[in-house]
């Protein structure tokens, strides 16, 4: 009687230590995912197209790594093009550098586009008013996507999911 006591008291312990062993590693990876958010949007910030791009590259890793994340995600790199690629108020000539979306602008687009709109919460990607001229957004899911007003002459959009009324395509 006193081995079946003793087995099943083990038996307990061994359970209550894998448990315990779960939840740390879940801590341990939520820890981690926290961190390597707080990196990437730090690079964001930084002047270098390069340091950027690895930021955003990062975030779109996150979300496949994290769903959790991705409303979070969503709105930090729809602000993000928000801020970087403003419609100008005037016609810039095609030659105007000014003409041409960033490249991290861009890859920013795509990495939206490239979400799986499930996971988005009560998140909208939000591209009202940005200028994705020349953005190579071929085959990207921007359903639900506020595009209002967004300049899209010569992006490359075929085969996007999304209702794109109310950008300017010509």
């Amino acid at each position: 009687m006193a081995a079946l006591l003793f087995t099943g008291i083990s038996s307990y312990q061994a359970q209550n230590q894998l448990q315990i062993t779960q939840e740390r590693q879940e801590l341990d990876r939520q820890a981690q995912t926290a961190d390597r958010f707080t990196t990437a949007i730090s690079q964001l910030g930084d002047k270098s197209v390069d340091v950027r791009l690895g930021g955003i590259y990062a975030l779109q890793d996150i979300m496949k790594d994290s769903p959790g994340d991705q409303p979070a995600i969503v709105n930090v790199l729809s602000a993000y093009i928000r801020t970087h690629s403003k419609a100008p108020k005037s016609q810039p000539s095609p030659e105007s550098k000014d003409a041409l979306t960033e490249e991290d602008v861009t890859a920013a687009a795509a990495t939206l586009g490239a979400r799986k709109p499930e996971h988005d919460g009560q998140a909208k990607v939000n591209l009202a008013g940005t200028r994705l001229r020349d953005a190579d957004l071929r085959g990207v899911d921007l359903r639900g996507a506020n595009v209002e007003g967004a300049d899209l002459r010569e992006a490359e959009y075929e085969g996007v999911q999304g209702d794109l009324d109310g950008a300017r395509k010509d």
